[in-house]
Protein backbone atom coordinates (compact mmCIF):
# COMPACT_ATOMS: atom_id res chain seq x y z
CA UNK A 1 0.00 0.00 0.00
CA UNK A 2 1.30 3.44 -0.71
CA UNK A 3 -1.10 5.70 1.27
CA UNK A 4 1.43 6.48 3.75
CA UNK A 5 3.59 8.04 1.42
CA UNK A 6 4.72 11.41 -0.39
CA UNK A 7 4.70 11.01 -4.41
CA UNK A 8 6.44 13.15 -6.88
CA UNK A 9 5.69 12.76 -10.38
CA UNK A 10 5.94 15.54 -13.08
CA UNK A 11 4.80 19.34 -11.79
CA UNK A 12 3.13 17.57 -9.17
CA UNK A 13 3.32 15.97 -5.30
CA UNK A 14 0.65 13.96 -4.10
CA UNK A 15 0.12 13.07 -0.47
CA UNK A 16 -2.08 10.03 -0.31
CA UNK A 17 -2.46 9.82 3.30
CA UNK A 18 -4.80 13.21 2.93
CA UNK A 19 -5.71 13.17 -0.88
CA UNK A 20 -3.85 16.22 -1.75
CA UNK A 21 -2.38 17.07 -4.47
CA UNK A 22 0.34 19.88 -4.60
CA UNK A 23 1.22 21.90 -7.79
CA UNK A 24 2.92 25.57 -7.69
CA UNK A 25 0.07 27.53 -7.99
CA UNK A 26 -2.59 25.16 -6.38
CA UNK A 27 -3.45 22.43 -3.95
CA UNK A 28 -6.48 20.08 -4.69
CA UNK A 29 -8.16 17.37 -2.88
CA UNK A 30 -8.97 14.50 -4.31
CA UNK A 31 -12.98 13.12 -4.15
CA UNK A 32 -12.06 9.13 -2.51
CA UNK A 33 -12.52 7.72 -5.90
CA UNK A 34 -9.75 9.79 -7.67
CA UNK A 35 -7.26 9.27 -5.16
CA UNK A 36 -7.46 5.96 -5.15
CA UNK A 37 -7.30 5.84 -8.93
CA UNK A 38 -4.41 7.85 -8.96
CA UNK A 39 -2.82 5.96 -6.25
CA UNK A 40 -3.75 2.92 -8.54
CA UNK A 41 -1.78 5.00 -11.43
CA UNK A 42 1.18 5.49 -10.05
CA UNK A 43 1.78 2.30 -8.68
CA UNK A 44 1.64 0.76 -12.03
CA UNK A 45 3.82 3.58 -14.74
CA UNK A 46 3.60 3.08 -17.97
CA UNK A 47 1.82 -0.09 -17.31
CA UNK A 48 -2.28 -0.42 -20.01
CA UNK A 49 -4.55 -0.93 -17.15
CA UNK A 50 -8.20 -2.84 -18.27
CA UNK A 51 -11.53 -0.68 -18.28
CA UNK A 52 -12.08 -3.82 -15.86
CA UNK A 53 -9.19 -4.17 -13.57
CA UNK A 54 -9.80 -0.43 -12.87
CA UNK A 55 -13.33 -1.05 -11.73
CA UNK A 56 -12.64 -3.89 -9.65
CA UNK A 57 -10.11 -1.62 -8.05
CA UNK A 58 -12.19 1.15 -7.42
CA UNK A 59 -15.30 -1.26 -7.03
CA UNK A 60 -14.23 -4.37 -5.56
CA UNK A 61 -18.12 -5.67 -4.71
CA UNK A 62 -20.29 -3.79 -7.04
CA UNK A 63 -20.88 -4.09 -10.93
CA UNK A 64 -20.45 -0.52 -11.98
CA UNK A 65 -20.35 0.30 -15.72
CA UNK A 66 -18.04 2.23 -18.18
CA UNK A 67 -20.01 5.41 -17.43
CA UNK A 68 -19.11 5.39 -13.98
CA UNK A 69 -15.32 4.96 -14.76
CA UNK A 70 -15.57 7.64 -17.08
CA UNK A 71 -16.65 10.27 -14.72
CA UNK A 72 -13.39 8.92 -12.10
CA UNK A 73 -10.80 9.57 -14.93
CA UNK A 74 -12.51 12.78 -16.49
CA UNK A 75 -12.77 14.07 -13.03
CA UNK A 76 -9.28 13.01 -12.34
CA UNK A 77 -7.73 14.33 -15.61
CA UNK A 78 -9.45 17.57 -15.18
CA UNK A 79 -7.30 17.93 -11.33
CA UNK A 80 -3.96 17.45 -13.03
CA UNK A 81 -5.01 19.90 -16.05
CA UNK A 82 -4.82 16.93 -18.72
CA UNK A 83 -7.19 16.04 -21.71
CA UNK A 84 -8.01 12.44 -23.35
CA UNK A 85 -7.00 14.17 -27.04
CA UNK A 86 -3.74 15.84 -25.75
CA UNK A 87 -2.45 12.95 -22.91
CA UNK A 88 0.33 14.46 -20.94
CA UNK A 89 -0.82 11.71 -17.56
CA UNK A 90 -3.29 9.48 -18.54
CA UNK A 91 -3.18 7.95 -21.67
CA UNK A 92 -6.62 6.22 -23.49
CA UNK A 93 -5.30 2.97 -25.15
CA UNK A 94 -8.24 2.25 -27.35
CA UNK A 95 -10.10 -1.16 -26.33
CA UNK A 96 -7.85 -2.03 -23.74
CA UNK A 97 -7.68 0.57 -21.23
CA UNK A 98 -6.01 3.40 -19.74
CA UNK A 99 -1.55 4.19 -19.15
CA UNK A 100 -0.08 6.30 -16.65
CA UNK A 101 2.53 8.20 -19.02
CA UNK A 102 4.59 9.93 -15.72
CA UNK A 103 7.15 7.92 -13.71
CA UNK A 104 6.56 8.59 -9.99
CA UNK A 105 9.20 8.67 -7.41
CA UNK A 106 8.14 7.99 -3.76
CA UNK A 107 12.09 7.90 -1.78
CA UNK A 108 10.59 6.75 1.74
CA UNK A 109 8.63 4.10 0.42
CA UNK A 110 11.67 2.96 -1.67
CA UNK A 111 14.51 3.60 1.12
CA UNK A 112 11.77 0.80 3.16
CA UNK A 113 12.02 -1.64 0.54
CA UNK A 114 15.40 -1.55 0.92
CA UNK A 115 15.27 -1.86 4.46
CA UNK A 116 13.51 -4.91 4.33
CA UNK A 117 16.34 -6.43 2.39
CA UNK A 118 18.79 -5.74 3.67
CA UNK A 119 16.91 -6.80 6.82
CA UNK A 120 16.27 -10.36 5.59
CA UNK A 121 19.71 -10.77 4.36
CA UNK A 122 21.50 -9.77 7.48
CA UNK A 123 22.99 -6.84 6.55
CA UNK A 124 22.40 -4.22 8.98
CA UNK A 125 25.18 -1.88 7.94
CA UNK A 126 23.49 -1.34 4.38
CA UNK A 127 20.19 -0.47 6.27
CA UNK A 128 21.60 1.51 8.58
CA UNK A 129 22.70 3.87 5.60
CA UNK A 130 19.53 3.28 3.63
CA UNK A 131 17.68 4.66 6.81
CA UNK A 132 19.82 7.51 7.29
CA UNK A 133 18.84 8.98 3.59
CA UNK A 134 14.84 7.56 4.19
CA UNK A 135 12.19 10.38 5.15
CA UNK A 136 12.49 12.06 8.50
CA UNK A 137 9.16 13.47 9.57
CA UNK A 138 9.16 16.43 11.73
CA UNK A 139 8.69 15.15 14.98
CA UNK A 140 11.73 13.19 14.89
CA UNK A 141 10.93 9.50 14.86
CA UNK A 142 9.68 9.05 11.39
CA UNK A 143 10.33 5.89 9.45
CA UNK A 144 13.69 5.12 11.52
CA UNK A 145 11.89 4.90 14.57
CA UNK A 146 9.34 1.99 12.86
CA UNK A 147 12.97 0.34 11.56
CA UNK A 148 14.92 0.88 14.47
CA UNK A 149 15.32 -3.06 15.00
CA UNK A 150 18.00 -3.27 11.66
CA UNK A 151 20.27 -1.93 13.98
CA UNK A 152 22.04 -4.53 15.43
CA UNK A 153 24.43 -2.73 18.13
CA UNK A 154 22.61 -0.93 20.80
CA UNK A 155 24.47 1.77 20.87
CA UNK A 156 23.19 3.15 17.48
CA UNK A 157 19.78 2.58 18.95
CA UNK A 158 19.89 4.46 21.95
CA UNK A 159 21.70 7.21 20.26
CA UNK A 160 18.57 7.36 17.80
CA UNK A 161 16.64 7.29 20.62
CA UNK A 162 18.33 10.76 21.66
CA UNK A 163 18.54 11.88 18.52
CA UNK A 164 14.42 12.05 18.23
CA UNK A 165 14.49 13.31 21.72
CA UNK A 166 15.98 16.46 21.24
CA UNK A 167 13.91 17.01 17.93
CA UNK A 168 10.99 16.93 20.46
CA UNK A 169 13.26 19.60 22.40
CA UNK A 170 13.69 21.44 19.29
CA UNK A 171 10.72 21.93 17.47
CA UNK A 172 9.91 23.91 20.89
CA UNK A 173 11.61 26.78 19.36
CA UNK A 174 12.91 27.59 22.66
CA UNK A 175 16.08 28.96 23.67
CA UNK A 176 16.00 26.35 26.83
CA UNK A 177 14.78 23.67 24.96
CA UNK A 178 16.98 23.92 21.96
CA UNK A 179 19.83 23.84 24.56
CA UNK A 180 18.60 20.68 26.14
CA UNK A 181 18.13 19.02 22.13
CA UNK A 182 21.99 20.05 22.20
CA UNK A 183 22.80 18.15 25.29
CA UNK A 184 20.80 14.97 23.64
CA UNK A 185 22.56 15.32 20.55
CA UNK A 186 25.99 15.55 21.96
CA UNK A 187 25.02 12.62 24.10
CA UNK A 188 24.42 10.82 21.09
CA UNK A 189 27.66 11.74 19.11
CA UNK A 190 29.03 9.77 22.30
CA UNK A 191 27.58 6.93 21.48
CA UNK A 192 27.68 6.32 17.86
CA UNK A 193 30.42 8.77 16.38
CA UNK A 194 29.93 7.44 12.95
CA UNK A 195 26.22 7.95 13.11
CA UNK A 196 24.94 11.40 11.12
CA UNK A 197 21.55 12.01 12.20
CA UNK A 198 23.03 13.42 15.50
CA UNK A 199 24.95 15.85 13.28
CA UNK A 200 22.30 16.67 11.53
CA UNK A 201 20.04 18.00 14.82
CA UNK A 202 23.12 20.21 16.32
CA UNK A 203 23.48 21.79 12.93
CA UNK A 204 20.08 22.44 13.21
CA UNK A 205 20.30 23.91 16.94
CA UNK A 206 22.90 25.98 16.41
CA UNK A 207 21.33 27.55 12.97
CA UNK A 208 18.15 28.41 15.42
CA UNK A 209 21.18 29.60 18.21
CA UNK A 210 22.96 31.74 15.48
CA UNK A 211 19.21 33.73 15.05
CA UNK A 212 18.28 33.67 18.76
CA UNK A 213 21.79 33.77 20.46
CA UNK A 214 20.52 34.22 24.28
CA UNK A 215 23.84 35.05 25.64
CA UNK A 216 25.86 32.73 23.30
CA UNK A 217 28.05 34.27 20.09
CA UNK A 218 25.70 34.37 17.06
CA UNK A 219 28.55 34.05 14.80
CA UNK A 220 30.15 30.81 16.64
CA UNK A 221 26.71 29.32 16.82
CA UNK A 222 26.51 29.77 12.85
CA UNK A 223 30.08 28.20 12.76
CA UNK A 224 29.36 25.06 14.67
CA UNK A 225 26.41 24.65 12.57
CA UNK A 226 28.08 24.86 9.52
CA UNK A 227 30.62 22.17 10.92
CA UNK A 228 28.39 19.97 11.71
CA UNK A 229 25.98 19.57 8.68
CA UNK A 230 29.95 19.19 6.77
CA UNK A 231 30.41 16.44 9.10
CA UNK A 232 26.66 14.82 8.92
CA UNK A 233 27.49 15.00 5.03
CA UNK A 234 30.91 13.47 5.33
CA UNK A 235 29.43 10.20 7.00
CA UNK A 236 26.23 9.97 4.92
CA UNK A 237 26.71 12.51 1.43
CA UNK A 238 23.13 10.98 0.67
CA UNK A 239 21.02 12.95 3.87
CA UNK A 240 18.47 15.44 2.69
CA UNK A 241 18.62 16.76 6.52
CA UNK A 242 22.50 17.10 6.29
CA UNK A 243 22.15 19.54 3.41
CA UNK A 244 19.16 21.29 4.35
CA UNK A 245 20.85 22.24 7.82
CA UNK A 246 24.20 23.04 5.61
CA UNK A 247 22.27 25.47 3.34
CA UNK A 248 20.62 26.72 6.12
CA UNK A 249 23.88 28.01 7.77
CA UNK A 250 25.15 29.04 4.34
CA UNK A 251 22.46 31.29 3.78
CA UNK A 252 22.17 32.94 7.46
CA UNK A 253 25.54 32.99 8.34
CA UNK A 254 27.20 34.14 4.84
CA UNK A 255 24.82 34.85 3.04
CA UNK A 256 26.01 32.47 0.42
CA UNK A 257 23.13 32.50 -1.57
CA UNK A 258 24.04 30.41 -4.77
CA UNK A 259 25.70 28.23 -2.68
CA UNK A 260 22.64 27.75 -0.28
CA UNK A 261 20.21 27.12 -2.88
CA UNK A 262 22.64 24.39 -4.12
CA UNK A 263 22.29 22.59 -0.92
CA UNK A 264 18.94 23.03 -0.67
CA UNK A 265 18.29 21.61 -4.52
CA UNK A 266 20.10 18.27 -3.65
CA UNK A 267 17.93 18.25 -0.37
CA UNK A 268 14.74 18.16 -1.67
CA UNK A 269 15.81 15.78 -4.82
CA UNK A 270 17.68 13.53 -2.26
CA UNK A 271 13.87 13.70 -0.45
CA UNK A 272 10.72 15.78 -1.88
CA UNK A 273 8.88 14.79 1.41
CA UNK A 274 11.95 16.75 3.72
CA UNK A 275 9.22 19.13 5.03
CA UNK A 276 12.37 21.76 6.44
CA UNK A 277 14.57 21.81 3.51
CA UNK A 278 10.97 23.13 0.97
CA UNK A 279 10.32 25.78 4.35
CA UNK A 280 13.96 27.42 4.52
CA UNK A 281 14.21 27.30 0.74
CA UNK A 282 11.22 29.27 0.54
CA UNK A 283 12.60 31.94 2.85
CA UNK A 284 16.00 32.08 0.25
CA UNK A 285 13.52 32.77 -2.60
CA UNK A 286 11.46 35.09 -0.81
CA UNK A 287 15.05 37.00 0.08
CA UNK A 288 15.58 36.73 -3.85
CA UNK A 289 12.10 38.57 -4.73
CA UNK A 290 11.38 35.01 -6.14
CA UNK A 291 8.02 34.90 -4.62
CA UNK A 292 6.05 32.64 -7.27
CA UNK A 293 8.66 30.03 -5.88
CA UNK A 294 9.22 30.21 -2.90
CA UNK A 295 4.89 30.05 -2.27
CA UNK A 296 5.02 27.13 -3.98
CA UNK A 297 7.97 25.88 -1.68
CA UNK A 298 6.32 26.96 2.14
CA UNK A 299 2.64 25.35 0.45
CA UNK A 300 4.77 21.85 0.02
CA UNK A 301 6.49 22.49 3.28
CA UNK A 302 2.71 23.30 5.18
CA UNK A 303 1.46 20.30 3.24
CA UNK A 304 3.97 18.29 4.56
CA UNK A 305 4.14 19.33 8.42
CA UNK A 306 0.54 20.07 8.37
CA UNK A 307 0.85 20.14 12.31
CA UNK A 308 3.88 22.12 12.67
CA UNK A 309 3.45 25.37 14.09
CA UNK A 310 6.49 26.84 13.17
CA UNK A 311 5.74 25.82 8.85
CA UNK A 312 2.23 27.17 9.74
CA UNK A 313 3.53 30.64 10.98
CA UNK A 314 5.79 30.82 7.94
CA UNK A 315 3.18 30.01 5.36
CA UNK A 316 0.99 32.94 7.10
CA UNK A 317 4.04 35.08 6.74
CA UNK A 318 4.57 34.32 2.88
CA UNK A 319 0.69 35.06 2.46
CA UNK A 320 1.52 38.38 3.91
CA UNK A 321 4.13 39.05 1.63
CA UNK A 322 1.66 38.38 -1.24
CA UNK A 323 -0.37 40.78 -0.01
CA UNK A 324 -3.19 37.86 1.13
CA UNK A 325 -3.36 39.43 4.57
CA UNK A 326 -7.15 37.88 5.12
CA UNK A 327 -5.64 34.26 4.41
CA UNK A 328 -2.90 35.16 6.13
CA UNK A 329 -4.93 35.90 9.22
CA UNK A 330 -7.15 33.11 9.17
CA UNK A 331 -3.71 30.91 9.05
CA UNK A 332 -2.12 32.93 12.01
CA UNK A 333 -5.14 32.67 14.06
CA UNK A 334 -5.84 28.79 13.57
CA UNK A 335 -1.61 28.13 14.66
CA UNK A 336 -2.71 30.00 17.99
CA UNK A 337 -6.27 27.88 18.33
CA UNK A 338 -4.17 24.94 19.07
CA UNK A 339 -0.96 26.46 20.11
CA UNK A 340 -1.78 29.79 22.18
CA UNK A 341 1.75 30.30 23.30
CA UNK A 342 3.25 30.37 20.07
CA UNK A 343 4.38 34.04 20.19
CA UNK A 344 5.91 34.09 16.38
CA UNK A 345 2.32 33.96 15.76
CA UNK A 346 1.30 37.18 17.63
CA UNK A 347 4.51 38.50 15.92
CA UNK A 348 3.13 38.18 12.43
CA UNK A 349 -0.33 39.14 13.12
CA UNK A 350 0.82 42.50 14.39
CA UNK A 351 3.10 43.04 11.58
CA UNK A 352 -0.01 42.46 9.06
CA UNK A 353 -2.27 45.38 11.16
CA UNK A 354 0.50 47.62 11.13
CA UNK A 355 0.93 47.15 7.08
CA UNK A 356 -2.54 48.32 7.29
CA UNK A 357 -1.72 51.13 9.00
CA UNK A 358 -3.70 49.71 12.01
CA UNK A 359 -1.19 50.27 14.89
CA UNK A 360 -3.87 50.61 17.59
CA UNK A 361 -4.85 46.60 17.02
CA UNK A 362 -0.72 45.58 16.83
CA UNK A 363 -0.18 47.04 19.72
CA UNK A 364 -3.34 45.00 21.45
CA UNK A 365 -2.28 41.58 19.76
CA UNK A 366 1.76 42.28 21.27
CA UNK A 367 0.16 43.82 24.38
CA UNK A 368 -1.21 40.05 24.94
CA UNK A 369 1.47 38.34 23.67
CA UNK A 370 3.68 39.98 26.36
CA UNK A 371 1.62 39.49 29.21
CA UNK A 372 -1.18 36.61 28.48
CA UNK A 373 1.74 33.95 27.37
CA UNK A 374 4.58 32.54 29.01
CA UNK A 375 7.89 34.43 29.25
CA UNK A 376 10.70 33.39 26.62
CA UNK A 377 13.25 35.78 27.29
CA UNK A 378 14.60 36.00 23.90
CA UNK A 379 11.36 35.71 22.31
CA UNK A 380 10.55 39.16 23.82
CA UNK A 381 12.96 40.77 23.72
CA UNK A 382 11.84 41.40 19.73
CA UNK A 383 8.91 41.39 21.04
CA UNK A 384 8.79 44.49 23.47
CA UNK A 385 10.98 46.16 19.98
CA UNK A 386 7.71 45.62 18.01
CA UNK A 387 5.44 46.54 20.77
CA UNK A 388 7.20 49.59 21.44
CA UNK A 389 7.75 50.84 18.04
CA UNK A 390 3.68 50.29 17.56
CA UNK A 391 3.09 52.39 20.49
CA UNK A 392 5.09 55.44 19.25
CA UNK A 393 2.55 55.03 16.39
CA UNK A 394 -0.35 55.59 18.42
CA UNK A 395 0.79 58.51 21.13
CA UNK A 396 2.34 56.05 23.52
CA UNK A 397 5.89 57.45 22.81
CA UNK A 398 6.63 57.49 27.08
CA UNK A 399 6.36 53.95 27.33
CA UNK A 400 8.01 53.37 24.53
CA UNK A 401 10.86 54.77 25.71
CA UNK A 402 10.88 52.75 28.99
CA UNK A 403 10.74 49.73 27.17
CA UNK A 404 13.82 50.39 25.26
CA UNK A 405 15.35 51.83 27.98
CA UNK A 406 15.05 48.67 29.42
CA UNK A 407 16.28 46.67 26.47
CA UNK A 408 19.17 48.60 26.78
CA UNK A 409 19.83 47.57 30.18
CA UNK A 410 20.10 44.19 29.28
CA UNK A 411 21.84 44.04 26.36
CA UNK A 412 24.27 41.87 27.81
CA UNK A 413 21.91 39.32 29.13
CA UNK A 414 20.09 38.56 26.04
CA UNK A 415 20.73 38.98 22.11
CA UNK A 416 19.10 42.31 21.34
CA UNK A 417 16.96 42.17 17.95
CA UNK A 418 19.41 44.88 15.85
CA UNK A 419 17.31 45.18 13.32
CA UNK A 420 14.11 46.00 15.46
CA UNK A 421 15.79 48.29 17.77
CA UNK A 422 17.01 50.67 14.76
CA UNK A 423 13.35 50.54 13.52
CA UNK A 424 11.99 51.81 16.97
CA UNK A 425 14.91 54.43 17.19
CA UNK A 426 14.05 56.01 13.75
CA UNK A 427 11.18 57.27 15.82
CA UNK A 428 13.75 59.21 18.25
CA UNK A 429 15.89 60.44 15.49
CA UNK A 430 18.87 58.84 17.25
CA UNK A 431 21.81 56.23 16.73
CA UNK A 432 19.39 54.18 14.45
CA UNK A 433 23.02 53.67 11.50
CA UNK A 434 24.96 52.49 14.22
CA UNK A 435 22.07 49.44 15.06
CA UNK A 436 21.31 48.98 11.58
CA UNK A 437 25.13 48.24 11.19
CA UNK A 438 25.02 45.57 13.88
CA UNK A 439 22.02 43.90 12.33
CA UNK A 440 24.03 41.84 9.57
CA UNK A 441 26.71 40.95 12.30
CA UNK A 442 24.20 39.46 14.64
CA UNK A 443 22.58 38.10 11.89
CA UNK A 444 18.80 39.85 12.42
CA UNK A 445 16.46 37.64 11.16
CA UNK A 446 14.23 40.30 10.12
CA UNK A 447 16.73 41.19 7.22
CA UNK A 448 17.19 38.01 6.29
Amino acid sequence: MGDEYIWKFGRFSYCASDHRLIACDSVTSLPPKQAELLLLFLENPSKVLSRREIARHLWPSVHVGRTSLGVQIAGLRRALGDSAKSSEFIETVNSLGYRFLKEAQCPARRVLNSVDADKKAGNAAASSARVEAAFMDPSGIGLFSRRAGAFGASSVEEAYRLYALGRRWWRRRTNPDVLRATECYEEAVELAPSFSLPYVGMADAYNYLSMHPGGHSSFQSAKNAKECAYQAIRLNPNSAPAWAALGHAQFTRDWEVNAAEDSYKIAISLDPGYAPAHQWYSWLLLALGRKAESIWEIKCARLLDESGTNSRVAYGFHLYCLGQHDQALKELRAVLDTNPEFKPAYREIGRIYEAQGNYYKAVEVYRHARTGTKLDPEVDAEMDAVYAYALTRTGGEKQAAQILSALLQNEAKIALPHYEVATLLSGYKSNRFNWLQMSPKSLSQSIC
